[in-house]
């Protein structure tokens, strides 16, 4: 149920504030059922306005970098967070 409401939290908040939001399909890997994730073509990041945030809590604000902001730390500092997007 927690879950649930979490989803639904992040749903509101993005229709708030004029945001997409996309959910990523679990992955079953004991039967290896797996997913392509669109991650797109990178390469154009003058232009890229796509923010990822992970399950194990980080803002990735490119899937080309290793760069990787914890949620946790920044979530007191929410001028980090504005600023990173």
């Amino acid at each position: 149920m927690k879950m649930i409401l979490e989803k639904e939290s992040l749903i509101r908040f993005a229709k708030e504030n004029n945001l997409k939001i996309r959910f990523i399909s679990k992955m079953n890997l004991q039967t290896g059922e797996f997913s392509v994730v669109d991650g797109g073509t990178g390469g154009n990041c003058k232009i890229c306005n796509r923010v990822r945030l992970t399950a194990n809590g980080f803002v990735k604000p490119c899937l080309f970098s290793d760069d990787k902001y914890n949620v946790r730390i920044l979530g007191a500092k929410k001028h980090c967070c504005r600023q990173l997007i």
